[in-house]
């Protein structure tokens, strides 16, 4: 479900939020392309029926859920060659496809997670059209050519899977990289400690750890989460209990046990908590964050520095999770905290850690903006803010004093990350912060904040050696929309539109209507070259923020969690009936997708208005949410969906499991059903039932398709080319159920970029 890395348990979201950018590779197909796909077999239902608090609820397709049985094998196999072929024959797809290749080949790089070190070098993550994954790139200087220091490529599967970099981290003085590897979209992770001039591997590689979170609190102390190790017997659930804070000094290769349940120095750890360390070189304090699964409060706890990493710390108590902290840096003797108690917009506090009983400092009062982020620079605490669905950022002193507005080249999107979901926009020890910000026209650049206020482009990111058409330098053919769509008991609901100048609004368009809304998590404003494919050809594109995202703060989060989960999908179903009444389209030309817990909003949107869409697209849904908490992933995600124990949970999680609500005899519209058959967020069998149930139930005649991707997972990880194939399929799918396209012009072809130089670790210049 969540795919924000921010909260340790597998958290079903990434920065990633899943939508059309994921793609799968095509598995070996039963028919030649071209050929008319064979009708795949027919599974007949069985008779389980499950009793919750006295009601009976049938889940007809549970053999489904066993995956190693050859018969359940065997049917998934041949639906998804079914669905692969069906896909390649469709007739935009190789258009399509070509298009997304020309939109890769056009920019000579994607630059993202850029870290500035104190010593002045250099990191980032950077995947080029002819590599399939990212690679971690350290430049010396910021106008120094970048060397390739780690490329997933040269690690090795047994089985010839496909490896990608889930983590890396630079050590301050640029000698030593931690990186994560996991193999076929599993995320199952392993991290390597490698010295970066030599590549030679320093410690042994520590397995288990998917939700490391690593650390460098100086150059040869890496912190990290590592999880329980599952013994023989223990259920799958067990999976994110238990887990541990370790420091591991990469000069000896020492192991040190920092905080765990069973080794808290005095801190209440529960056992889903997942607790990291975190300091810094010139630091006095330690701090001890406890993350309570998906919930969005968090446990902070401080000691002196010394103590902690010896792992003798005794844990004093600076936040519980009633107090509703969502995020914590330090700096010096001050941490700063983002809290919603009494402000559901959020307020920025500061504790004293010489006196951390004292009351807070107010740093950033509540108001109408949604505090979303901060960045503790050594020159000043940087702290991003949301007005409507733009971000602003503030700079405000350190010592108790101004705060302004730091003028950024347009308005957008920018997120200041902090270390616990990746490498920091920030150091405590160099000025300023940086910024990758972009809107829903304009590409993606990262520029450089410094202390007197000015904001520089750093160029790290390739522009696009093409015309605006795809988005070189300012894409002047397209606009973005903004609308509140009023519903009834007076929220409005944020909703953006992106489409060709000129677009008519004859109620013709082919129209893409994507949401997720769990976990607070936003659709910020971002622009993708790929989104050309759709636009180019007449498409219209729509991004609804319904109840359960976080557009308005904790109260617009609550109001579509748990028991009130309808109203997400509620306000998306308004979004789509105005579209529809306002002639963007109608409902044979209107498509929705959503991703991971966004299933839950599509997919529970398609089982109650069947009639207003024509086609839908849950990617790795979580479509059976009544057996959610049976699953690995499940316990951790209890506090965001409720859990069958209670009756409130259960009538809760039964309202929201669109896997219940498949009706036969409903005209249904057509569906693409996509998912990584290794997915460790939300199982594939939710794919699977949901596809035999409602091809089982559906009077329309529309395809219901089951698209697996063997080699990948949740998303995480995938390759350019399975990227490419499966927007190229979906989107293919989709004109096909839509009407077909409106191309109102042809695109130029682009001219072919220089790539910039990148050298192999350890090579000659």
């Amino acid at each position: 479900m969540n795919d924000r890395l921010i909260k340790q348990p597998l958290t079903a979201c990434g920065l990633v939020l899943l939508s059309l950018a994921l793609a799968s590779p095509l598995p070996a197909q039963a028919n030649p392309p071209g050929t008319p796909p064979v009708t795949p077999p027919v599974t007949q239902p069985g008779t389980v029926v499950d009793t919750y608090h006295g009601v009976a609820v049938p889940d007809p397709y549970r053999h489904l859920q066993q995956l190693k049985d050859p018969a359940v094998a065997a049917w998934m196999r041949a639906h998804s060659d079914h669905a692969h072929a069906t896909l390649r024959a469709l007739p935009e797809r190789a258009a399509i496809l070509a298009d997304l290749q020309r939109f890769s080949r056009a920019t000579a790089a994607q630059v993202h997670e850029p870290v500035r070190l104190p010593q002045g070098a250099w990191v980032t993550l950077e995947r080029r059209p002819d590599t399939p994954q990212a690679r971690v790139v350290l430049r010396d200087t910021l106008a120094s050519e970048g060397r390739v220091i780690f490329d997933p490529a040269s690690m090795k599967s047994p089985k010839g899977e496909l490896p990608a970099v889930t983590f890396h981290r630079v050590s301050p003085d640029a000698r030593r990289l931690a990186v994560g590897v996991a193999f076929a979209g599993s995320e199952a992770t392993t991290m390597h400690v490698l010295d970066i001039a030599t590549g030679r591997a320093l410690v042994r590689p520590v397995t288990r750890t998917d939700w490391a979170m690593p650390f460098w609190v100086d150059a040869n102390t890496l912190t990290f989460n590592r999880m329980q190790a599952l013994k023989p017997g223990m259920p799958a659930t067990a999976r994110d209990f238990n887990s541990a804070a370790w420091a591991l000094d990469v000069r000896t290769g020492r192991h040190t046990l920092l905080l765990a349940r069973r080794h808290a120095g005095g801190a209440a750890v529960s056992p889903i908590m997942a607790p990291t360390v975190t300091t810094h070189p010139q630091g006095k304090h330690a701090l001890a964050t406890l993350y309570d699964g998906v919930n969005n409060d968090v446990a902070y706890y401080v000691a002196p520095r010394a103590a902690a990493l010896a792992g003798r710390a005794r844990w004093t108590l600076v936040a519980k999770l009633a107090d509703q902290v969502q995020a914590a840096r330090l700096h010096g003797d001050t941490l700063y905290l983002i809290t919603t108690l009494d402000a559901p917009r959020h307020k920025l506090m500061a504790v004293d850690l010489r006196a951390p009983q004292k009351p807070w400092r107010t740093v950033v009062p509540p108001s109408d903006r949604v505090v979303t982020g901060m960045a503790p620079a050594r020159d000043a605490l940087y702290v991003e803010v949301r007005e409507g669905n733009v971000k602003k950022l503030l700079r405000v002193a350190h010592a108790p004093g101004s705060t302004r507005e730091v003028a950024l080249p347009q308005a957008g999107s920018f997120k200041l990350l902090g270390a616990e979901s990746g490498p920091d926009a920030y150091d405590p020890e160099v000025d300023g912060v940086l910024l990758g910000l972009s809107d829903w026209t304009h590409p993606r650049q990262i520029f450089q904040v410094h202390a007197d206020g000015r904001v520089t482009n750093t160029g790290l990111q390739p522009q696009a050696a093409v015309d605006g058409a795809l988005g070189g330098q300012a894409p002047d053919d397209l606009q973005a929309t903004e609308v509140l769509v009023p519903r009834p008991d007076g929220a409005q609901v944020p909703m953006s539109i992106v489409a060709k100048k000129g677009v008519v609004l004859d109620g013709r368009n082919p129209l893409l209507l994507t949401g997720y809304a769990s976990y607070g998590h936003t659709i910020e404003p971002r622009f993708s070259p790929a989104r050309r494919a759709w636009l180019d050809r007449g498409g219209v594109l729509a991004f609804a923020n319904p109840r359960g995202s976080g557009v308005y703060g904790r109260a617009w989060h609550e109001g579509g969690k748990g028991p009130t989960k309808p109203n997400t999908w509620r306000d998306f179903i308004a979004c789509a009936e105005w579209l529809v009444a306002a002639r963007w389209t109608s409902p044979p030309h209107l498509a929705i997708q959503g991703g991971s817990a966004g299933g839950i909003l599509v997919g529970m949107a398609m089982t109650e208005r069947p009639d207003l869409f024509a086609a839908v697209v849950p990617a790795v849904g979580a479509l059976d949410t009544l057996l959610s908490e049976t699953t690995a992933n499940g316990p951790s995600n209890i506090p965001e969906f409720g859990s069958v124990t209670t009756q409130a949970g259960f009538k809760a999680l039964l309202a929201m499991s669109a896997y219940h609500h498949v009706k036969p005899g409903t005209a249904y519209p057509a569906v693409l059903l996509e998912h990584g058959v290794n997915d460790p967020r939300v199982d594939v069998w939710n794919s699977t039932k949901m596809a035999a149930r409602l091809m089982a139930a559906t009077t329309s005649g529309k395809p219901v398709l089951l698209r697996l991707d063997y080699e990948g997972g949740h998303g995480m990880g995938d390759s350019q080319d399975q990227e490419q194939a499966r927007t190229a399929d979906t989107y293919a799918f989709l004109f096909q159920q839509l009407g077909g396209t409106r191309p109102p012009t042809a695109p130029k072809a682009p001219t072919a970029p220089k790539a910039p130089t990148i050298t192999p670790a350890g090579a000659a210049k």
